[in-house]
């Protein structure tokens, strides 16, 4: 999984959900497109899920910069 593969799922998903405005994951917490509770739980899944990928690449990144 990437994070490129994990926007495009992202934004099918606010696409599914027919939201007025595609939002960051972030951002959706904070208005009031949010209608239904198992949307709240779908974006906590993809919060925890963007933030270990977002740190795995960074694992890679130090261990490629400690490599050089």
């Amino acid at each position: 999984m990437t994070i490129d593969l994990l926007t495009k799922l992202y934004i099918k998903w606010c696409e599914k959900e027919k939201f007025t405005e595609i939002l960051s994951a972030d951002e959706m917490y904070l208005t009031n497109q949010i209608k239904h509770p198992y949307q709240y739980s779908w974006l906590i899944r993809f919060g925890v899920l963007w933030d270990k990928l977002e740190e795995k690449g960074y694992q890679q990144y130090k261990e490629r910069k400690n490599n050089v």
